[in-house]
């Protein structure tokens, strides 16, 4: 509802004669006298709530109860809500500006106030200043009181208010909420003198009102983006969202992998003929599911929900959901994998490369060959890549194919017939392949597979047809197939202990996953982690900066595997809550003091002289600037040689104004 006397106001006689009729009604109130109609029921219910209150009409407000510290503090609770709504005010605001606009919170104080130097003096006079309370218990009837009461908003006109000394102005005031939650998080307040009727129209308010909330939807997007991206990432559907002309907006990383989806780019280029205008703007209406048929073969549902304020379409957002067959689509499993790619710690850009390789291959049916030293994370990735694609709730079946008796192999693999070998049950058994139907098979250490096992399992790719040891008739099987191995498989090729055309065919999408020492930027986080992981008490371990150097600079040759061993193991050893030096296992430790044996003129080495480090008035400005000059700038190669920590050579780099 939006309360405006103003707008029935026509000449200036009329104008004189609505100011002397509330006037009059006001003092018959004051004078309990009860025949006050037709004044406005918003009016007449604030009037008795501030009786009620005890509110004196005739005296002067009490100075403002919010000052000094306490408003500094109020101000930097509502730091979003200023810096969405002062632009917009200064932006309009001139000098000679016969308005005074206020920022008010959403509990009645007064923020900010931006007006003309006459009209703040004003404002002085009667205490309307920030630190003000403007709640209807504070100041009686009020504009901005009335709209934190009704969320709507108010014009309160001269003797309508309940405290004489603001009868000679119109205050206007319209509730700011949150655009995306509809929380009431402030008011904007207009006031001026009663007689600049032109100058007070509460369309002005409520446009300044729509423009903060724009803007502090805006402010609020770009401030949470990294946690919007997040969540907007983590649906394993491919999504988009799209303005009123068919402009991608943003697509999370599903849509990127499947479907080419590019922020900037038209919808047209992945929908077709689907997105064109009349029929994008039908299906949103009426939420229309649009088959739609991608150049691989792949079919999705893609289902349309709109953007809408005020009747008009301002955009929405697609869903693709991967078309299913019934006995898939009534199907419903609990999650089979444990890891998901969220789980993977790291900083390591080949890393980062890796993983998003891997996600765009959790969309597609290809086979996967992962290739890693023992120790890399293998399995995790294989994991991730079924739990972030379409068939996360699908079984993920995982086979090792190095730990299976040579003779079983088959058996276990492809299943049995009943009777199909002395042992066998009578019933038979499902082999895996059986089981991970409509889903993902892991064929772990697939370089440990017999060779007439790999022939079987030729078949079975090419043909995606199964006949259990002991059967007569093949049956079809829909699986994604993720192979693994800690083998050179072209090497294993040459050598004849495994078939080139298995390889080949395995070999589609193939994935390396770098080891430990090629990933040096992530041993100190991984080192936390773990630390964190296996703590003893409330809180983990604190560990020396010498020995994060040590770790770091260890060649790893059983990967993360080995690290979170040895972190364990650390934390057993240690004396109290604190990892020293001489809790690092010995071959770790012998293996630096070697490297500093050795090192010869090579400056990038881990140097570990405990009778002999630099002390930090040591190590002077021009020093620091040879040595970083001799490592290109490496942080860490600059502390091994000066035989320091990171942290003190980072406090000299800031001490000695050096970046």
């Amino acid at each position: 509802m939006q309360y405006n006397y103003l707008k029935t106001v026509k000449k200036f006689d009329e104008f004189v004669t609505l100011d002397q009729n509330i006037k009059q009604k006001w003092e018959r109130f004051q004078n309990n006298e009860c025949s006050l109609a037709p004044m406005e029921d918003l009016i007449i219910n604030s009037w008795h709530r501030c009786k009620k209150h005890g509110i004196n009409p005739y005296t002067s407000i009490s100075r403002p109860p919010v000052q000094g510290n306490l408003l500094t503090e109020k101000k930097e609770q509502n730091r979003d809500l200023l810096d969405a709504t002062l632009p917009i005010i200064n932006g309009h605001f001139q000098e000679n500006c016969d308005l005074v606009w206020d920022v008010v919170d959403s509990e009645g104080i007064v923020l900010e106030t931006v007006a003309s130097r006459e009209y703040i003096k004003k404002a002085e006079g009667i205490n309307c200043i920030p630190g003000q309370n403007f709640s209807e218990k504070s100041i009686g009837t009020n504009a901005t009181g009335l709209a934190l009461i009704n969320n709507q908003t108010v014009q309160v006109f001269a003797a309508e208010h309940f405290v004489q000394e603001f009868q000679p102005f119109v205050s206007s005031a319209s509730p700011i909420n949150n655009p995306f939650t509809g929380e009431l998080v402030g008011v904007l307040h207009m006031t001026s003198d009663k007689n600049v009727v032109l100058a007070h129209d509460v369309s002005l308010l409520e446009l300044k009102k729509y423009q903060i909330e724009q803007m502090l939807g805006e402010r609020i997007l770009k401030e949470n983006m990294g946690i919007f991206k997040s969540v907007f990432d983590s649906f394993q559907d491919p999504y988009i969202l799209f303005n009123n002309k068919g402009i991608i907006l943003r697509c999370n990383e599903a849509a990127n992998y499947v479907l080419h989806a590019k922020v900037g780019a038209s919808l047209t280029n992945v929908l077709g003929s689907i997105s064109d205008k009349n029929t994008l703007d039908r299906n949103l209406l009426i939420g229309m599911q649009e088959p739609l048929r991608m150049k691989d073969g792949s079919e999705w549902k893609v289902v349309f929900h709109p953007y809408m304020r005020e009747g008009n379409i301002y955009g929405g957002v697609a869903i693709f959901q991967k078309c299913l067959n019934l006995q898939q689509s009534i199907k419903k499993v609990d999650k089979p994998t444990r890891y998901q790619f969220s789980d993977i710690l790291t900083k390591e850009p080949s890393m980062i490369k890796v993983i998003e390789l891997a996600k765009k291959a959790a969309f597609s049916e290809k086979t996967i060959l992962i290739n890693g030293e023992t120790g890399t994370g293998k399995e995790l990735i294989a994991q991730s890549i079924h739990s972030f694609g379409p068939h996360s709730n699908s079984p993920f079946i995982e086979v090792n194919c190095g730990a299976i008796p040579k003779e079983l192999v088959a058996s276990e693999l492809f299943g049995y017939e009943g009777g199909a070998f002395t042992g066998a049950r009578a019933k038979g058994m499902k082999g895996k392949f059986q089981l991970a139907d409509k889903g993902t098979i892991f064929l772990d250490e697939i370089g440990d597979l017999p060779l007439e096992v790999q022939v079987y399992l030729l078949r079975v790719l090419e043909e995606r047809m199964i006949t259990p040891i002991g059967g007569t008739m093949p049956f079809p099987i829909q699986v994604r197939v993720i192979a693994a191995t800690h083998k050179n498989l072209e090497k294993e090729v040459e050598e004849g202990r495994f078939r080139e055309d298995l390889f080949h065919r395995l070999n589609v999408i193939p994935i390396r996953i770098p080891p430990l020492r090629e990933r040096r930027n992530d041993i100190e986080p991984l080192t936390r982690y773990f630390l964190d992981q296996f703590k003893e008490g409330i809180t983990p371990p604190i560990i020396d900066e010498d020995v994060i150097e040590v770790l770091t600079n260890y060649k790893w040759s059983g990967n993360v595997r080995q690290l979170k061993n040895v972190v364990q193991r650390m934390i057993f050893t240690a004396d109290d809550s604190r990892i020293r030096l001489k809790d690092l296992p010995e071959e770790i430790l012998s293996s630096s003091s070697k490297l500093s044996t050795n090192s010869g003129n090579n400056k990038d080495h881990f140097v570990l002289k405990k009778n002999h480090k630099y002390s930090k008035k040591q190590i002077d400005k021009d020093k620091l600037i040879e040595v970083l000059k001799e490592t290109n700038g490496n942080i860490s190669a600059t502390a091994r040689m000066l035989n320091t920590t990171r942290v003190t050579i980072y406090k000299k780099l800031k001490r000695f104004h050096l970046s």
